[in-house]
Parts: C-alpha cells; sequence; structure tokens
C-alpha cells in the first residue's frame, strides 16, 4: 500500500515533532523571559525566576503539543481522504489552533508573531498570483512603508491609548521614553548603570 505521507512513521514523526517542540518552545521562551525579566521586573529574584520558568514551561509545552497533534491530524486526514492536499494541513491548523485560544501573554505574542508574517505573506502571494495588482511603487518600497507605518501607528497608540497595546511593549516603550524623561544625573545616562545601583543597594 502506498504511503501517502512523506515519512516513513505517522507515529514516529509526531514523536519527533513532540521533541523538537519542547527544545524550540523552550529556547525561544527561556531567552526572552530572561532578558524581560532582567530589564524591566523588579520583582524579587524567586518570583523572577518562577515567572521565567513558568512562561518557558507553557511555550514549550503548547509548541509540543500543537505539533504533535497537528501532525497527526494531517496524517489522519490524508489516509481518509486518499491523497496529500495543502486543505488537510489547513483544517489540521485551524482545528489545533485552539490550543494557543485563551489570551495569556505566551498566547498573545505567538499570535500576534504569526498574524505579521500571514499578513506580509499572503499580501505577496496575492500580487504573485495577479489576483491582486498593486502598484510598482507599493511593491518596490513595501518594507519601507510598512515600517514607517508600523511605527507611525504604535507612536500614535502608545501616546494616545498606550492600554490597548500589550503589555510587554508598553512595558518596553515605558522604559524607552517615558523613564528617559526622568533627569537623576549623568551617571544615570551610562546603560545599566540605574540596575547595577539598585543591586549595590544605591536608590538615590
Amino acid at each position: 500500500m502506498e504511503n501517502l505521507c512523506p515519512h516513513q512513521s505517522c507515529l514516529c514523526s509526531s514523536m519527533k515533532g513532540l521533541s523538537h517542540g519542547i527544545a524550540y518552545g523552550a529556547k525561544v521562551r527561556f531567552t526572552h523571559s530572561l532578558v524581560m525579566a532582567a530589564l524591566f521586573s523588579n520583582d524579587p529574584l524567586w518570583l523572577k525566576l518562577y515567572k521565567i520558568l513558568k512562561n518557558t514551561q507553557e511555550h514549550a509545552s503548547k509548541l509540543a503539543i500543537f505539533v504533535t497533534i497537528f501532525k497527526s491530524l494531517v496524517c489522519i486526514l490524508t489516509k481518509l481522504t486518499g491523497q496529500s492536499s495543502s486543505r488537510n494541513h489547513a483544517i489540521s491548523g485551524l482545528l489545533t489552533g485552539l490550543i494557543w485560544s485563551k489570551d495569556t501573554s505566551v498566547n498573545t505574542q505567538v499570535t500576534l508573531y504569526l498574524f505579521s508574517r500571514n499578513l506580509v505573506g499572503n499580501a505577496k502571494l496575492l500580487h504573485k498570483k495577479k489576483i491582486i495588482n498593486f502598484p510598482d511603487f507599493l511593491v518596490q518600497n513595501s518594507f519601507c512603508i510598512l515600517t514607517v507605518l508600523c511605527w507611525g501607528i504604535v507612536m500614535y497608540l502608545f501616546e494616545t491609548h498606550p492600554k490597548e497595546l500589550q503589555n510587554s511593549l508598553t512595558s518596553s516603550m515605558d522604559f524607552l521614553y517615558k523613564d528617559s524623561d526622568k533627569w537623576r544625573g549623568w551617571r544615570y545616562c551610562i546603560p545599566y548603570c540605574d540596575h547595577v545601583l539598585k543591586v549595590l543597594g544605591y536608590n538615590k
């Protein structure tokens, strides 16, 4: 019987996907959480470590579960329909995407990361297939236009409606644009000097 799946064993492929999901999710989230905690969190050390490990566990476990179930569903649909089709991937992605449906900080970051890439990728696909013929000026300067629009809109929202932005983004922008309004002396112009002085117990 012909194997319609691109691997020798569906079970082994799903289990390998589980392993890769854990490894990749842990690598990405641990690094991100560590940097965010070091730069922007005033929590005690034990609480910082707890949040880092909690976010890492959430990202790694969800990604691992998603990959495993997604690959399994694709295999099941392929065998049921008797053909390997991109529709099987779309249906499996829609169903398995429910794993990320709860509104948490990790889920929000992952979803927005994918949303931006979906938007750009589909715009390119529409132009490539000539479904929408974008003007040459837009095509040639698409990244520049996208960049200035993103920065203009986010700075407007940050100034007028900061609560509508994601918390981690607002924290980063507060650090960059609001905290820098507070003048405490020349030594605080040195990067990380403020953090070093806090560690040393000098908070004047």
